[in-house]
């Protein structure tokens, strides 16, 4: 009982310490895993069994980013890298308004919102949210729930590592948006059908 004040002083030391090495460690994965893998920092995460299935726990925002270390002070810092997009990709394949999302997709990409700045991030979360279903919920809690029949939105951020993005899944996302949002099928697309 003598230990409680003490631990409760501490704790947040403990835990910025504990914090501070899983980052560093993380660094150094990232060093030897550099092709294959990226850091994305995600924010407004998307929880859904949407069905036939399809159970999806990913955040609809991502930023690349990549973890800093400075040699002299011993500082770390999660810096961008890049631009945040819209990741719509999870998303397919399910029974939603897909012509609505590739519209909003299209808005973001011409005028992006800050995944930051907590209103206009969650104004864009229910827009989103009520394309997928008009029952959808956006929840502020940094504990994500298991996923159920309706989606939610957790108006929350987490940094994870993924697979490095390849130029071919890129080139086959534009072109399936262009054939789904334009009609446009290329001409050797077309010679070979």
């Amino acid at each position: 009982t003598e230990w409680n004040p003490w631990m409760e002083k501490v704790r947040p030391s403990l835990m910025a310490r504990k914090l501070y090495e899983e980052l560093y460690d993380l660094r150094l994965r990232l060093a030897r895993e550099e092709a294959e893998t990226e850091l994305v920092w995600g924010h407004g995460i998307v929880v859904w069994s949407a069905g036939q299935g399809f159970l999806i726990r990913y955040p609809l925002l991502t930023t690349p980013c990549s973890l800093e270390f400075d040699t002299e002070s011993g500082a770390l810092q999660v810096l961008a890298t890049g631009p945040t997009d819209l990741h719509l990709l999870p998303l397919q394949g399910t029974a939603i308004q897909t012509d609505r999302l590739g519209d909003e997709r299209e808005q973001f990409r011409n005028s992006p919102i800050d995944p930051w700045s907590g209103e206009e991030a969650e104004r864009f979360y229910q827009r989103l949210l009520n394309i997928l279903d008009v029952e959808g919920q956006l929840i502020h809690d940094p504990i994500l729930p298991s996923p159920g029949p309706v989606p939610v939105v957790v108006a929350t951020s987490l940094l994870f590592v993924r697979p490095r993005a390849t130029m071919y899944s890129r080139f086959f996302e534009e072109m399936h948006d262009a054939i789904t949002d334009e009609g446009f099928l290329p001409p050797p697309l077309t010679a070979t059908i």
